[in-house]
């Protein structure tokens, strides 16, 4: 419930906040059912500019050269879009991103036509915008500060403030705030409370994670309900797409949990060129524990989008959750091939394996690998590590470091059995 006075008051600082920005047209291309559609109608006929209305975010690129100085206010995923064709940006002279953390890759292109890029963040319960972050020549990607009349709280689970550094939930206290949910008492009792440091004062708890930094600026760290338990451990999908990122040739990720037998992590990627899916896994098991990794990487030219230009997550899963085989399988080769294969087959629950098909692809995570590795110092006697699967992943490369182990052990054997015969 969003009062008259809530929206008045965003405004006020959005003719602030753009007061000064080189723009003459905003496109309007957001659902009146989303709440950006605020800034876009309202912010614009409020400071007497024009407004062009498209049918969606995707119909931006046909409208691009009919203007000069466009101010653009739309998802980081729609902003993917339109550099993945190359477009000539040269025209917007302003660019909001909103809705979706941004992958830090965006920035640097877009500084070679927008002039000024932002950041901004804030929930539909407190009138579409409450932080704000303008980017400079830094690629760093934060939410920022608090934009006018707000005050953000990052609060630990006992409402106690919590120091710069530490993760907690986002809180805002604002006078544009909402007056609840409408017809639903107690969602508005569980989200607005009673501000905890200031006396008749209402606060609102967003579910989302956040830390401040020393700069003064709010690094997002996903949301608190969005976690999902895998194999019994608690899972923040936000934090596996945000290592994803930091991967060179990553452009973007998605996250999602899919049920099969159990429930597994599948990572949908897109990138500059093919990437290999086992350098990626070696590369997010430098910054994530083993549980964490996903249990399928799928690379897609694109991430497809709902006409808001938000991830299409229905239109993500249609396009499966396992990786197709390209090629025939490589049939076994030698006994430790056919044993290997053989084991691999009932730990993974798999009909079939190829010699060269990667673990991963065919439903392995840390816990079945470990269950391979038992098998092998049982059945040779021979013990692998994680690391040295993660970093080769088929059934010809277990052979082979068993092949090797063993010719080791041997040779050790032997020349222990010399040492004895001299003594």
């Amino acid at each position: 419930m969003i009062a008259h006075r809530s929206v008045c008051t965003f405004l006020d600082w959005c003719r602030t906040e753009f007061g000064q920005s080189d723009f003459d047209v905003v496109f309007c291309t957001t659902s009146i059912c989303f709440d950006l559609s605020v800034f876009e109608i309202f912010y614009s006929l409020c400071a007497g500019k024009k407004i062009r209305i498209l049918r969606n975010a995707l119909s931006i690129p046909q409208y691009l050269a009919a203007h000069s100085k466009i101010l653009l206010n739309t998802v980081p995923s729609v902003v993917g879009a339109l550099l993945r064709e190359e477009l000539d940006l040269n025209t917007v002279t302003v660019l909001n991103m909103a809705g979706e953390p941004i992958p830090s890759q965006y920035i640097a292109p877009l500084y070679n036509g927008v002039r000024e890029i932002r950041n901004l963040y804030g929930p539909s319960e407190d009138t579409t915008y409450s932080t704000v972050y303008r980017f400079t020549e830094d690629l760093t990607v934060t939410i920022g500060r608090p934009i006018a009349n707000t005050a953000i709280y990052i609060l630990g689970p006992n409402n106690e403030l919590l120091p710069a550094g530490l993760s907690g939930e986002i809180c805002i206290s604002s006078d544009s705030l909402a007056r609840g949910y409408l017809q639903d008492p107690l969602l508005t009792a569980a989200k607005f409370v009673q501000h905890p440091f200031v006396a008749n004062k209402l606060m609102y708890r967003t579910g989302d994670l956040g830390r401040w930094l020393p700069s003064g600026n709010i690094a997002f760290g996903g949301r608190k309900d969005d976690q999902v338990k895998v194999r019994g451990f608690r899972i923040e999908p936000g934090e596996i797409e945000n290592a994803l990122r930091s991967y060179t040739g990553i452009i973007t990720a998605a996250v999602i949990p899919v049920v099969h037998t159990e429930v597994e992590l599948v990572a949908y990627i897109t990138g500059s060129e093919q990437l290999s899916t086992a350098a990626i896994r070696a590369h997010l098991a430098e910054f994530l524990p083993l549980y964490m990794l996903p249990a399928h990487i799928i690379q897609l030219d694109a991430l497809p989008l709902t006409p808001n230009g938000k991830l299409d997550r229905k239109a993500l899963l249609a396009k499966g959750s396992q990786v197709s085989r390209t090629q025939a399988a490589v049939a076994p080769r030698n006994e430790y091939e056919e044993k290997i294969a053989l084991a691999c087959q009932e730990i993974f629950d798999v009909p079939a394996i190829g010699v060269t098909d990667i673990f991963f692809d065919m439903g392995g995570h840390s816990l079945k690998i470990a269950q391979l590795i038992s098998w092998v110092n049982r059945e040779y006697g021979v013990k692998l590590n994680m690391k040295s699967i993660l970093n080769t992943p088929t059934i010809e490369d277990v052979a082979e470091q068993i092949a090797f182990r063993q010719s080791q052990l041997q040779q050790q054997s032997q020349r222990d059995q010399l040492t004895r015969i001299e003594i």
